[in-house]
């Protein structure tokens, strides 16, 4: 988790006492806002919190598609949005997401110069998810 880019509220707002200092990236594959574009609803349980966020994360990045020969990372725009929660610690998105990628898009990624991967970003579906 890094801390959030700036803080969510006003000081003198009531939500300001509950918001969170830090900021754990894996929340966005958890959030839902009925879009085809957002990640499935699920349900989570306290308990088994960090591993379920970890699965709806591995399961929301097997859409990353890693070009090798181009040198190019695509993917949602979710880690275009919200780029500073990806990168805390001076880590890249690519770098952030690598852990979640499968074996062979982790390979491909890490053949890559890291220094001129080239990220892009897929157009967010907005439409009604009404499955």
């Amino acid at each position: 988790p890094g801390p959030l880019s700036s803080p969510p509220f006003a000081t003198n707002d009531p939500r300001a006492p509950v918001a969170l200092s830090q900021c754990d990236p894996r929340i966005h594959f958890a959030l839902n806002c009925g879009a085809r574009g957002c990640p499935p609803i699920r349900f989570y349980a306290p308990d088994a919190l960090d591993a379920q966020l970890d699965k709806a994360t591995k399961a929301f990045c097997a859409s990353v598609q890693v070009d090798q020969e181009k040198g190019e990372i695509s993917m949602s725009e979710i880690f275009k949005w919200y780029k500073d929660d990806f990168t805390a610690g001076d880590k890249t998105v690519p770098e952030w997401v690598k852990p979640y990628l499968s074996q062979d898009k982790q390979d491909a990624l890490a053949a890559m110069d890291a220094s001129s991967i080239k990220v892009t970003s897929e157009p967010y579906d907005w439409g009604l998810n009404s499955r």
